[in-house]
């Protein structure tokens, strides 16, 4: 089964950037300046949309707090010197508020799909799981338009964006008549489910879709998840944060699909 890659976005890759304005900037608007680096910062942070809450600390720390100060600031004309200056600090405050406060990221590209397709025992078990969980009157069939249930619920742990952020999903649904009316057997929805999934896989290989976890790391050290599904096991890998705890419990609670629950230990070992 195709696990999903987990990156750590703690600030490091923010620290190298230095971002230069053109030579012709006679003038900046405090909003345009803050633009400009959100929108360097999310290059660098596999093209996430950076959120509120960090991008309201990050304000904070260059002492621009409250709505007042915003809204003056925003308005506020820069000369091109005073706009590279702030431009940088705004990132650097945005790097220093990811080393407190990381953020927990996937890049979504339709491997972990293209994985769990690959394998039939894989894809036919959660196939019966997903089916079993729609099935709540327990007839041995569906309505067709379960079909989307289907992929809502399997969820970012298993490589779906959300349909909402990801609209394409829906045209997909909609090519193999998902929305048609019509009942299905188990068999005939592991049918329908598998091209689903496919075009979805393809859709992501050619635009990637970067999510953030629900993942809190307390003090660098303690992962806490609150998932979707207990089977799934993510692999961590945490480059260049300093682990002050050598065992990380990563846990999974709400899990809907049954007769799979796994635990998965990792140990992360401070850096030489």
């Amino acid at each position: 089964m195709g696990d999903v890659s987990i990156t750590v976005l703690d600030g490091d890759t923010l620290r190298s950037l230095h971002v230069s304005l053109r030579e012709d900037t006679v003038s900046l608007t405090g909003a345009q300046v803050l633009d400009l680096a959100e929108s360097e910062a999310s290059r660098s942070l596999l093209g996430l949309s950076l959120p509120q809450h960090l991008k309201s600390s990050a304000l904070r720390r260059m002492n621009i707090d409250g709505v007042g100060d915003d809204v003056d600031f925003r308005r506020k004309e820069l000369s091109p010197e005073e706009a590279s200056r702030k431009l940088n600090e705004y990132l650097s405050a945005i790097a220093d508020e990811l080393k407190d406060n990381p953020l927990v990221a996937s890049n979504l590209d339709g491997s972990a799909l293209r994985m769990l397709l690959e394998d039939e025992d894989d894809f036919a078990m959660i196939a019966e799981n997903l089916f079993t969980d729609l099935d709540t009157e327990d007839k041995g069939m569906i309505s067709k338009r379960e079909i989307r249930n289907a992929v809502v619920n399997m969820g970012v742990e298993m490589g779906v964006p959300p349909l909402e952020e990801f609209p394409l999903i829906n045209d997909i649904l909609k090519k193999h008549g998902a929305e048609e009316e019509g009942e299905l057997g188990q068999s005939q929805f592991a049918e329908l489910l598998q091209p689903i999934l496919q075009e979805v896989a393809d859709a992501l290989a050619k635009n990637h879709f970067a999510v953030i976890h629900n993942i809190k790391i307390v003090n660098g050290s303690e992962l806490k998840k609150v998932g979707r599904y207990q089977h799934l096991i993510i692999k961590l890998i945490i480059p260049q944060l300093v682990v002050s705890l050598h065992v990380c419990l990563l846990k999974f609670f709400e899990g809907k699909l049954r007769n799979i629950l796994l635990f998965k230990f990792l140990t992360l070992f401070d850096p030489i």
